[in-house]
Formats: structure tokens, C-alpha cells, sequence
């Protein structure tokens, strides 16, 4: 796992040669937020707003999660992949 503030995943978003708009730059506060990057779990992440199937999950190697919230859920990073 890896855990980043907000400004390091900005700072390695404009390193990969992504745009940033400075314009719409977070609070101070929310550059601080953490995020962790991880596997994703073997039962794969809740798809949320999938009313004819509850119980909907993605799978993805990998998914990122707000490091003091881990039981709000999280997103899949990358394709999706197979069970």
C-alpha cells in the first residue's frame, strides 16, 4: 500500500505529464487529505447507484480509498477486470 496527500498525488499527476489547472486548485486543508492506493480486496468494491443489483461489485488490481474513511468505499484504478 501507499499512502499520499492530495498535493503528492497533484505533484506526481503534473510528473506523468498530466495538466493540471491551477485555477481549480483544493483548500490547503484538502491538499493535506490522505489517500491510499492498494490492492483491491478479492470481493472487488460496491458499485453504488446500481438499483436492479444491490449487491453489484467492479473488480481492478488495484483501488484508492480516503486513508480516515475506509469504510465510505473507495475507487477502482485502471480497466476493469474478471472475478
Amino acid at each position: 500500500m501507499l499512502t499520499m496527500t492530495v498535493a503528492e498525488i497533484r505533484d506526481l499527476a503534473r510528473f506523468a505529464g498530466l495538466m493540471i489547472d491551477d485555477t481549480l486548485e483544493p483548500s490547503d486543508d484538502e491538499l493535506e487529505t490522505l489517500i491510499t492506493v492498494g490492492l483491491c480486496p478479492a470481493e472487488g468494491i460496491r458499485n453504488d447507484g446500481e438499483p436492479s443489483d444491490p449487491e453489484s461489485v467492479s473488480h481492478y488490481k488495484h483501488m484508492a480509498y480516503y486513508t480516515d474513511y475506509p469504510d465510505e468505499g473507495g475507487i477502482g484504478l485502471g480497466d476493469e477486470i474478471a472475478a
